[in-house]
Protein backbone atom coordinates (compact mmCIF):
# COMPACT_ATOMS: atom_id res chain seq x y z
CA UNK A 1 0.00 0.00 0.00
CA UNK A 2 1.16 3.63 -0.73
CA UNK A 3 2.04 5.93 1.80
CA UNK A 4 0.10 8.96 -0.43
CA UNK A 5 1.07 11.35 2.81
CA UNK A 6 4.78 10.75 1.86
CA UNK A 7 4.37 10.92 -2.03
CA UNK A 8 2.97 14.82 -1.34
CA UNK A 9 5.83 15.56 0.52
CA UNK A 10 8.05 14.43 -2.22
CA UNK A 11 5.83 16.03 -4.51
CA UNK A 12 6.25 19.44 -2.21
CA UNK A 13 10.31 18.95 -2.67
CA UNK A 14 10.15 18.50 -6.20
CA UNK A 15 8.51 21.93 -6.65
CA UNK A 16 11.17 23.63 -4.05
CA UNK A 17 13.68 22.23 -6.25
CA UNK A 18 12.56 23.22 -9.94
CA UNK A 19 10.14 26.34 -8.98
CA UNK A 20 12.36 29.12 -9.44
CA UNK A 21 16.31 28.59 -9.00
CA UNK A 22 16.44 32.83 -8.31
CA UNK A 23 14.92 31.75 -4.71
CA UNK A 24 16.99 29.57 -2.75
CA UNK A 25 13.43 27.95 -1.04
CA UNK A 26 11.61 27.35 -3.91
CA UNK A 27 9.12 29.80 -5.10
CA UNK A 28 6.45 30.80 -2.56
CA UNK A 29 2.80 31.53 -3.19
CA UNK A 30 0.55 32.93 -0.02
CA UNK A 31 -3.43 32.11 -0.14
CA UNK A 32 -5.63 34.70 1.90
CA UNK A 33 -8.48 33.73 3.38
CA UNK A 34 -11.25 35.44 4.89
CA UNK A 35 -14.15 34.82 7.41
CA UNK A 36 -17.51 36.12 7.60
CA UNK A 37 -16.96 38.77 9.87
CA UNK A 38 -20.80 40.54 11.30
CA UNK A 39 -22.82 41.35 9.23
CA UNK A 40 -24.87 43.95 11.05
CA UNK A 41 -20.88 45.85 11.83
CA UNK A 42 -19.93 47.49 8.97
CA UNK A 43 -16.32 47.67 10.83
CA UNK A 44 -16.08 43.91 10.78
CA UNK A 45 -14.15 42.66 7.30
CA UNK A 46 -14.22 39.25 8.92
CA UNK A 47 -10.44 37.57 9.65
CA UNK A 48 -7.96 37.00 7.28
CA UNK A 49 -5.78 34.08 7.82
CA UNK A 50 -2.53 33.62 5.40
CA UNK A 51 -1.04 30.16 4.48
CA UNK A 52 2.22 29.34 2.39
CA UNK A 53 2.24 27.43 -0.63
CA UNK A 54 4.87 26.79 -3.57
CA UNK A 55 4.50 26.45 -6.92
CA UNK A 56 5.42 26.23 -10.32
CA UNK A 57 3.54 28.71 -12.43
CA UNK A 58 2.60 28.01 -16.11
CA UNK A 59 0.64 30.32 -18.77
CA UNK A 60 -1.16 28.29 -21.68
CA UNK A 61 -2.13 30.56 -24.58
CA UNK A 62 -5.42 29.32 -26.48
CA UNK A 63 -5.60 28.66 -30.18
CA UNK A 64 -8.52 28.71 -32.60
CA UNK A 65 -9.75 25.58 -34.82
CA UNK A 66 -6.62 27.15 -37.44
CA UNK A 67 -4.00 27.16 -35.08
CA UNK A 68 -3.78 30.86 -34.40
CA UNK A 69 -3.44 32.52 -31.17
CA UNK A 70 -6.65 34.05 -30.17
CA UNK A 71 -5.18 36.76 -27.42
CA UNK A 72 -6.21 34.73 -24.26
CA UNK A 73 -4.28 32.68 -21.95
CA UNK A 74 -4.99 30.92 -18.57
CA UNK A 75 -2.03 30.95 -15.65
CA UNK A 76 -2.12 27.49 -13.78
CA UNK A 77 0.04 27.07 -10.39
CA UNK A 78 0.79 23.68 -9.39
CA UNK A 79 0.90 24.01 -5.53
CA UNK A 80 2.30 21.35 -3.20
CA UNK A 81 -0.88 19.49 -0.82
CA UNK A 82 0.65 19.51 2.49
CA UNK A 83 -0.40 23.03 3.39
CA UNK A 84 -2.61 23.39 6.31
CA UNK A 85 -5.79 24.31 3.62
CA UNK A 86 -7.58 23.20 0.65
CA UNK A 87 -7.40 25.97 -1.69
CA UNK A 88 -10.85 27.04 -3.01
CA UNK A 89 -12.61 29.50 -5.47
CA UNK A 90 -13.44 31.95 -2.51
CA UNK A 91 -9.54 32.13 -1.56
CA UNK A 92 -6.97 35.13 -3.02
CA UNK A 93 -3.33 34.06 -4.07
CA UNK A 94 -0.21 36.29 -4.28
CA UNK A 95 2.12 34.02 -6.24
CA UNK A 96 5.54 35.14 -5.30
CA UNK A 97 5.29 36.33 -1.91
CA UNK A 98 5.97 34.45 1.30
CA UNK A 99 3.33 34.12 3.67
CA UNK A 100 6.00 35.75 6.47
CA UNK A 101 6.62 38.75 4.84
CA UNK A 102 2.36 39.69 4.44
CA UNK A 103 2.22 38.91 8.12
CA UNK A 104 5.12 41.04 8.90
CA UNK A 105 2.66 44.26 7.10
CA UNK A 106 0.09 46.48 8.25
CA UNK A 107 -3.29 45.11 7.51
CA UNK A 108 -3.91 48.11 5.04
CA UNK A 109 -0.61 47.37 3.73
CA UNK A 110 -1.03 43.57 2.90
CA UNK A 111 -4.51 44.46 1.20
CA UNK A 112 -3.05 46.47 -1.28
CA UNK A 113 -1.06 43.90 -2.44
CA UNK A 114 -1.86 42.18 -5.95
CA UNK A 115 -4.02 39.78 -4.55
CA UNK A 116 -5.24 38.00 -7.99
CA UNK A 117 -8.87 35.68 -7.33
CA UNK A 118 -8.53 31.92 -8.08
CA UNK A 119 -10.82 30.75 -10.86
CA UNK A 120 -10.58 27.15 -10.37
CA UNK A 121 -8.66 24.37 -8.08
CA UNK A 122 -7.88 21.05 -9.22
CA UNK A 123 -7.01 18.46 -7.05
CA UNK A 124 -4.72 15.63 -8.05
CA UNK A 125 -5.69 13.21 -5.71
CA UNK A 126 -4.98 9.60 -6.73
CA UNK A 127 -6.58 6.91 -3.71
CA UNK A 128 -7.88 9.96 -2.72
CA UNK A 129 -5.40 12.08 -0.99
CA UNK A 130 -4.16 14.60 -2.51
CA UNK A 131 -0.48 14.99 -3.86
CA UNK A 132 -1.07 18.54 -5.70
CA UNK A 133 -3.27 21.43 -6.34
CA UNK A 134 -3.77 22.95 -9.88
CA UNK A 135 -5.06 26.38 -9.34
CA UNK A 136 -5.93 28.82 -12.13
CA UNK A 137 -6.06 32.21 -11.92
CA UNK A 138 -9.44 33.99 -12.69
CA UNK A 139 -9.07 36.09 -15.85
Amino acid sequence: MEDWAAIAAEVESALVEIADVSQPAGYPVTIRRVTAGNPYDPDDDGTKTYHAFHCVQETRQFRDASGSLVGESITTLLLNATGDITPSEADTILPGTKKADIEALPDAAADALGWQEIGDVREVSPAGVPVLFEVDLAN
